[in-house]
């Protein structure tokens, strides 16, 4: 997203603030590009939002099932 802005919209000088929501708090990859954003584009600010916590690793499978499950109720309410 922050790639295609910086192609087609915003130049070096451009001012303002890009709003960014995601599901899952971003990953240190991601956190590694909005800084390199920052760093090129310095007149505009970066507000991430987001819903759950980034998932452990040791507790991955544990947390999709958590996330599966929580969706497939929710659908279920739905349906009713």
């Amino acid at each position: 997203m922050l790639i295609s802005l910086a192609k087609t919209v915003l130049n070096m000088n451009t001012t303002g603030k890009v709003e960014l929501y995601t599901k899952y708090e971003p990953c240190l990859g991601c956190d590694h590009y909005f800084i390199q954003f920052l760093n090129i584009f310095k007149n505009i600010d970066i507000d991430i939002y987001w819903e759950y916590p980034y998932p452990d690793p040791k507790n991955y499978e544990n947390f999709v099932k958590k996330q599966t499950l929580k969706i497939w109720k929710a659908s279920e309410k739905e349906r009713l």
